[in-house]
């Protein structure tokens, strides 16, 4: 399935020719278009999607032949959103998901978009499934935010694309792939298990193995027959089919996370996710800001320091405060993660204290200024008295 987005006043293209492929290397025609809107059209291998005024999520089927006699058929899905909105509309979310199960104990999945956190809507308008897509439709929808996917005697890798809107000019588009295993024919179902590596982001690719990470207990010959996007390129080795190829995306340091899916070759099939951290070959040191805060003598004071440091190739939330200095103050200091409670137990002055992040390799140290001024509230008060009284007589002053 290929996917666009553009507005309502915009017209967009699609160039399909990288979305087909043949493992026999023939030459492949997309023969056949068929949209019921009539807002798309074909040339060659580009469809063009001309939205006219329309607002929501359209989509097209197209067939592509061999010229062998073999033929394949997907969608091309448009959401196109208004150019010109006239009150400030927000967008909703819609997350990818994948699910494995078994016929034989579960014939028919029921779920909701909603119920998984697959959808959601920042301005909290209540969202509806427009469209579902999905082969023979096996997957029809049911009331706002439900589907029933039904196998049938489909065994494999089914894929199912939606569309959600939030009634106000705002979609969202999303997927959930559905590995249907049966294990009624006696067929055991194979396992497969977490991968997870590293490498640096100037290593141009990374060979991932999973052979130690599946198994069959029917001895049945295991290998890779698909795997999930990810932020860089993952394909299946053609020389070793239970072997990751991953290439890191230009410039990206972090963690990439990807579905992968093993099938036994008789109806079985396991799902299971590769990890790769690409470290920079570079890395520079996490940065800790000078934090600047106030207080009373009887006032505790929470700091939180993630405000204050950051790291150019970690996550602010994966950094760590290693140490904190103690008050030469009678004033007491106490960590939780990244907050920091300062008690100044009745101190005034000023209290200048130290703090260490990491980022697990490198460490930066950073300064705590702590005000603690008096309280104005305790404050003695003296008012003027004036009095008149005749000279040479007392006059008590209450």
């Amino acid at each position: 399935m290929s996917r666009a987005d553009t507005t309502n006043d915009t017209s967009v293209s699609v160039d399909l020719s990288n979305e087909i492929a043949d493992v026999d290397g023939d030459t492949l025609t997309i023969s056949q278009l068929v949209s019921a809107s009539g807002r798309f059209t074909l040339t060659g291998s580009q469809v063009t999607f001309k939205p006219d005024g329309f607002i929501g999520v359209d989509q097209a089927a197209y067939i592509v032949e061999d010229g062998q006699g073999g033929y394949a058929s997907a969608y091309v899905v448009i959401t196109s959103t208004d150019a010109t909105p006239t009150t400030p509309n927000t967008p909703p979310t819609a997350a990818d998901y994948s699910y494995v199960m078994d016929v034989a104990s579960l014939p028919v999945w029921n779920f909701d978009l909603a119920a998984l956190n697959l959808v959601a809507d920042a301005d909290g308008d209540a969202l509806t499934i427009e469209n579902i897509y999905s082969a023979d439709g096996r997957a029809v929808k049911q009331g706002a935010t439900g589907v029933t996917y039904t196998p049938g005697d489909f065994r494999g890798i089914d894929l199912i694309t939606y569309s959600v809107s939030d009634g106000n000019g705002g979609n969202a588009i999303g997927s959930i792939t559905v590995v249907v295993n049966d294990s009624t024919p006696g067929n055991t179902i194979p396992t497969a298990n977490a991968v997870s590596t590293t490498m640096l982001d100037t290593d141009a690719s990374k060979t991932i193995s999973v052979a130690s990470s599946v198994s069959d207990s029917d001895g049945d010959a295991l290998e890779i027959v698909e795997l999930q996007a990810s932020i860089g390129t993952a394909s299946i080795n053609p020389s070793n089919p239970l072997e990751v190829i991953y290439a890191p995306k230009a410039g990206f340091v972090g963690e990439d996370r990807f579905v992968y899916i093993v099938s036994d070759g008789n109806g079985g099939f396991a799902m299971a996710t590769i990890s790769v951290t690409v470290n920079a070959s570079n890395p520079t040191a996490p940065v800790a800001n000078i934090v600047q805060v106030s207080t009373t003598p009887d006032a505790a004071t929470v700091i939180d320091l993630s405000g204050y440091i950051s790291d150019k190739e970690t996550p602010t939330a994966n950094l760590v405060i290693s140490s904190v200095s103690t008050p030469t103050s009678p004033s007491t200091l106490t960590q939780s993660g990244q907050n920091v409670t300062y008690t100044p137990n009745g101190f005034i002055g000023v209290d200048t204290l130290t703090y260490t992040v990491t980022d697990g390799t490198l460490s930066t140290t950073g300064y705590m200024v702590i005000t603690v001024n008096p309280d104005d509230s305790h404050d003695l008060v003296a008012n003027d008295v004036s009095r008149t009284t005749p000279a040479g007589s007392p006059s008590p002053i209450d």
